[in-house]
């Protein structure tokens, strides 16, 4: 190398070192200016690519479940960026004073958290164990939440626990985590327990006047979820609600009416009142179906027809039988009873007998010609029943 080549190479490193912004013990040259800005772009543009190459090699050696998937991608896709930034202010040769920051600001933020708020019992608390009962609790109950879920797919599901029962011992197992993971958080922060014991003793004496509503819910809670007089998905009536049980908690079940609307009632009411329950003992409900019908044929062949017609509609039970009942006869009328059950129309039995009774009257209607025996004729002031009679 010449001279004058040797001298171009070394006014490149002089404007390469050449400092733009003193950083304390560091400074940052026009050189890491252009590296940070270099690998700054490469690792966002390339970061992605490297992740996805990640995971397939995490996932050759190991099985993910499909939920679990796209969290370990935002935790890797995070790994990533914050291994790519490290090495990157390492190369511009600035990572004492970033580093050193992060220690400042550590610092500062330590020393708020160490402020004293109130004092619980002999325990000062903190901002710091303020934020972490409330960051810990917030994890414990979406822990817990998860946990059920895991226990009752991939545990008692597995198992010929009945669908109620798998329900009853996946909500006692969340509520024995959900207890003892706050025992534990309140014992990690520092709390004395024993302030706890008298907080406890003065809302037990506040249970004996305001909340005795709350408490008698908690144990019937307690009692619907054991006993299991109502499960999920049976069909219910209690006091004016009509519907679906979708959830039981501790304090209120939530039933969904006809209308699609969520009515939650206080668990109490299951206990205290009187409860009908369609549902219990099998999976359909009896829906009757009264009429009159004018008619001079046999009240034999009458039935046979109406039993044909309604076993034509989708929604009624092959399972139960259909049963025609001929209850009275008064001149040319002829009184009929059909009951029939069904699992399609559980949340909404008015429109089976909505579409029951077009096709009986399809079926029996008056010929157009007079001079043809006349069909069945059914009056349109026929009573329809509730299945709530039943």
């Amino acid at each position: 190398m010449n001279p004058a080549q040797r001298n171009l190479l070394q006014e490149f490193f002089d404007i390469w070192n050449y400092p733009l912004l003193a950083l304390r013990e560091d400074s940052l040259t026009i050189g890491g200016l252009v590296l940070l800005l270099v690998l700054g772009y490469l690792l966002f543009r390339y970061g992605p690519k490297c992740n996805s190459h990640l995971l397939r090699f995490i996932q050759g050696k190991v099985v993910i479940p499909a939920e679990y998937r796209k969290g370990i991608v935002r935790v890797t896709r995070a790994l990533v960026f914050i291994a790519g930034a490290c090495l990157i202010v390492k190369i511009a040769k600035i990572d004492h004073f970033i580093f050193g920051q992060i220690n400042e600001l550590y610092d500062t933020v330590h020393g708020m958290f160490d402020l004293k708020l109130f004092k619980f019992g002999k325990t000062d608390i903190t901002l710091w164990a303020l934020t972490y009962l409330m960051v810990s609790s917030l994890v414990l109950v979406r822990g817990a939440s998860a946990f059920r879920h895991w226990l009752g797919v991939r545990v008692l599901a597995r198992t010929k626990m009945q669908a109620q029962a798998q329900y009853a011992v996946g909500a006692s197992a969340q509520y024995v985590v959900l207890f003892l993971g706050f025992v534990v958080l309140l014992q990690s922060a520092g709390i004395d327990l024993s302030a706890i014991t008298v907080m406890v003793g003065a809302l037990g004496i506040g249970l004996s006047f305001g909340l005795q509503q709350i408490t008698n819910n908690f144990i019937c809670g307690l009692i619907l979820l054991f006993e299991r007089p109502i499960r999920i998905g049976d069909k219910v009536q209690v006091s004016d609600v009509v519907g679906t049980v979708q959830n039981i908690s501790l304090r209120a079940t939530t039933i969904i009416t006809g209308k699609n609307i969520a009515v939650l009632v206080p668990n109490a009411e299951f206990i205290t009142a009187k409860v009908q329950n369609w549902t219990l003992n099998s999976n359909y409900i009896a829906v009757n179906l009264p009429f009159n019908v004018d008619s001079t044929r046999d009240p034999q062949a009458i039935a046979d027809d109406i039993k044909a017609c309604v076993a034509e509609h989708p929604g009624v039970s092959r399972e139960a039988e259909t049963r025609v009942l001929f209850e009275e006869i008064s001149g040319s009328k002829c009184k009929f009873n059909v009951i029939v059950n069904t699992e399609k129309y559980i949340n909404d039995p008015d429109q089976l007998r909505s579409d029951l009774l077009l096709a009986l009257t399809r079926r029996f209607k008056k010929p157009e010609n007079k001079n043809k025996p006349s069909n069945i004729v059914i009056p349109f002031a026929a009573s329809i029943e509730s299945p709530t009679s039943l």
